[in-house]
């Protein structure tokens, strides 16, 4: 029993640094936000660029490059604490620093020309062609975007930063792709992933779409875990197949991104004079655009999150049905185990910012099914 409140203080300590250092960070970025605005900086760092470059959009990219270099810079510390050195200190992380900055300026490379770029030119061309009404147009672009991502990412972007592998193990290959097709899924295969060379963490997922659509497993899932408890944890994953959570989430993320987008346009046109701006396409503008969508995301986010705990909660009920509550018992713990997870969170805490019930909940509800069995 010592051993377990021990590693549960251990646990606690861990998510709610994780959780101030996040929350620390998004004051900071809001906060960088404001004083570009309201000091002038903004307007200065625009027309110094629009003075260097005729083309308002090569401006406009260099503008956010810019701005995206000072915020990480600002940022940095915070990220070298909470990525680096609390996942070393908590001994999950298998990172030099070397191999740490590499990843963080890869993601950040990648972010900014596959996502950043295409969504920042694409908003941009639709505020100078279609005015108060470019919000509409953009959430277009941006659903069809999402869309498109799911299904390239395990292809052309997860490569960029794993190694991926047929898994070898032939029982658990074929226990898992009998499960899929058994639940009207085609798969191009089981694949397991090197998470070991950044993170002693444990994860697996059912990835992509259509032709795309995977089974991957990270490489410490197959070394900890027994092949009953790897098929109970991908179970979970066809629980949301089976209860259409893919589909069920894209109806709401449409509807999340046109209520977003329309609000935030709103907002922004409303606020333009405040801050001095008298054009709609005025690029020193944009980070009241980033501003508005971040208030925007911390009172959606939760609502998000109470959605997901709910498709999370009937995924686990399919596993459970499926593979029996001691084999989802006892992944769950090696989960929390391997992830450092709080298995019993504030209620506040898990409310507003967990998109999965917290462990303590889920084991519980597996203890109650066995029960009633």
């Amino acid at each position: 029993m010592a051993i377990e409140h021990h590693e549960d203080d251990r646990a606690k300590r861990y998510n709610n640094t994780k959780l101030i250092v996040g929350i620390v960070g998004f004051i900071i970025q809001i906060a960088f936000l404001q004083v570009v605005l309201l000091t002038g900086a903004s307007a200065y760092l625009a027309d110094q660029i629009l003075g260097w470059f005729a083309n308002a959009y090569i401006s406009m990219l260099i503008y956010i490059v810019i701005l995206g270099i000072m915020d990480g810079i600002l940022l940095f510390p915070l990220d070298l604490y909470s990525g680096f050195l609390l996942e070393h200190r908590y001994s999950l992380s298998n990172q030099t620093f070397g191999r740490w900055v590499w990843e963080e300026l890869k993601g950040a490379l990648i972010s900014f020309a596959v996502v950043l770029m295409p969504i920042m030119l694409a908003l941009y061309y639709c505020i100078r062609r279609f005015d108060d009404l470019w919000w509409l147009p953009v959430a277009c672009a941006v659903f069809l975007f999402t869309i498109i991502l799911s299904g390239l990412t395990p292809v052309l972007i997860m490569p960029l930063f794993y190694k991926f592998t047929p898994v070898t193990d032939e029982e658990i290959s074929r226990r898992l792709t009998e499960r899929a097709e058994s639940s009207g899924l085609r798969v191009r295969g089981v694949s397991s992933f090197n998470m070991s060379k950044n993170t002693k963490k444990a994860n697996a997922a059912l990835t992509g779409l259509g032709k795309t659509r995977r089974i991957i497993l990270s490489d410490t899932l197959l070394d900890n875990f027994t092949a009953d408890e790897i098929e109970s944890v991908f179970v979970h994953e066809l629980g949301h197949h089976k209860y259409r959570h893919i589909w069920k989430g894209l109806a709401i993320n449409v509807v999340s991104i046109f209520a977003a987008l329309y609000i935030v346009a709103h907002l922004h046109r409303f606020s333009l004079g405040a801050y001095g701006f008298q054009r709609l396409d005025d690029i020193a503008a944009l980070p009241l655009l980033g501003f508005f969508i971040a208030l925007y995301g911390l009172i959606i986010v939760p609502v998000g999150n109470l959605v997901s705990r709910h498709f999370e909660r009937q995924a686990d009920r399919y596993e459970i049905q499926e593979t029996g509550s001691d084999v989802f018992i006892s992944a769950m713990n090696k989960l929390a185990s391997m992830n450092i997870s709080d298995k019993t969170p504030n209620p506040v805490v898990e409310f507003l910012f967990y998109s999965h019930p917290s462990i303590g909940k889920r084991i519980k509800m597996a203890e109650e099914a066995s029960r009633n069995n």
